[in-house]
Order: C-alpha cells, then sequence, then structure tokens
C-alpha cells in the first residue's frame, strides 16, 4: 500500500497518530523513510 500510496498513507498516519498504536506509526514512519521494514531482534 506504502508503495503505491505514499503520500496517502503519510498524511493518514500524521493526521491520526493520536488515535493509533505507537508502534504503528513508528514502523510506519520507517518504511516511508526508508522503504523497508524494520528488523526486530
Amino acid at each position: 500500500m506504502i508503495r503505491n500510496f505514499k503520500n496517502e498513507v503519510s498524511d493518514y498516519v500524521r493526521e491520526n497518530k493520536d488515535s493509533l498504536p505507537a508502534i504503528a506509526v513508528r514502523e510506519t514512519l520507517a518504511v516511508l523513510k526508508t522503504g523497508k521494514k524494520t528488523k526486530t531482534v
């Protein structure tokens, strides 16, 4: 979804960050910035 709708996803996350789980916001913004999922330990 991010690949096709990067601007829309970014806008949605930033506008709704207070009502979304913090980890979802953090991970989505990381994917938008890097283009890849973050690695888990």
